[in-house]
């Protein structure tokens, strides 16, 4: 999410977003789903091999690449409705030569921006109930950073996140059975931010709900998983003449909590509102811009379709 490279000066993203966002999100959803990891899936794909520990298929793309073709799996572990932005810093394959530092009007918004995008924040981007909807998330372990992408689709996946999760739970353990896809040659369609991620991120584990052997289902309370609470504010005088704040109007306040665990949670939450607070008093009355997922209170000033924009816009 760091400046060099954008076509769009990143001031302006949040401006340019808010414009182009009546073209609505679903469309986008499928397009990101057409250009990033569509593949021609078997109707009659092999039996589903043993489960693997999502730890272990980690580390097995690691070591080596996947076939080019769809690779039937069965995969264990902690499934959480986001995906991520960025990887973490050590998941880059090049550091380069740094990104041209933000014009920011406080040294405090550069160093919360910047742990922001180095340490692998996901956000919950799932905004329909519709059936049909693709539903996108990650299986991962011990952190949100150290996942996959996961993409569910057809009947009923829309409604993923009331089949698997309790109405007081963040994420869950899962059982899922589906394609592992590799997109290596389609790396060119990728949103520009994501085509110089680590190579695990080329892969995604896809279900899709057609499919007799492929399934998601719960397998109990989830380990610890930790990972952000953020969300994104602006202090509303710095942006009274504008529809939209700047991305340098902004701060990005976060707090690293397991999500697994609701004493834990409730300390982030109170935690996140004490950082808000001390922003507030210091920089005036705040504007909620967008936030990691629904436990965050307050309703963002920017839909999800067009913080979708700035996230696509800001490549890393």
């Amino acid at each position: 999410m760091n400046a060099s490279n954008a076509e769009v000066p990143v001031t302006d993203v949040f401006k340019s977003a808010g414009a182009r966002a009546s073209r609505g999100f679903a469309p986008r959803m499928s397009r990101l789903r057409e250009q990033m990891w569509a593949t021609q899936l078997s109707r009659d794909p092999p039996p589903a091999p043993e489960e693997e520990h999502i730890s272990k298929l980690l580390e097995r793309l690691g070591e080596e690449p996947s076939a080019d073709r769809p690779e039937p799996v069965t995969v264990t572990g902690v499934f959480y409705p986001a995906m991520l932005l960025t990887p973490g810093i050590w998941d880059r394959p090049d550091s380069g030569d740094g990104a041209k530092p933000l014009a920011w009007r406080t040294p405090l918004q550069a160093w919360l921006f910047s742990g922001f995008e180095q340490w692998a924040p996901s956000w919950d981007l799932n905004t329909s109930t519709t059936d049909d909807q693709t539903f996108l998330g990650q299986i991962g372990h011990e952190d949100e950073a150290f996942s996959l992408l996961v993409e569910v689709a057809g009947p009923t996946a829309g409604r993923l996140r009331e089949t698997l999760l309790r109405p007081d739970e963040m994420v869950c353990n899962v059982e899922l059975t589906g394609a592992l896809i590799n997109r290596r040659e389609e790396r060119e369609k990728l949103p520009a931010r994501m085509a110089e991620w680590g190579k695990n991120f080329e892969y995604c584990l896809v279900v899709d709900l057609t499919q007799d052997q492929h399934k998601i289902e719960r397998s109990g309370d989830a380990d610890p998983y930790s990972g952000y609470l953020w969300e994104c504010v602006a202090p509303k005088n710095w942006f009274e003449d504008k529809d939209v704040p700047d991305v340098t109007d902004s701060f990005f306040v976060w707090e690293h909590t397991d999500f697994a665990e609701p004493e834990s949670r409730a300390y982030g939450l109170d935690t996140l509102a004490h950082k808000h607070a001390y922003i507030e008093d210091r920089f005036g009355e705040l504007q909620l811009v967008q936030k990691s997922a629904p436990i965050v209170p307050g309703d963002p000033l920017l839909s999800t379709e067009s913080f979708y924009e700035v996230i696509e816009l800001l490549p890393t």
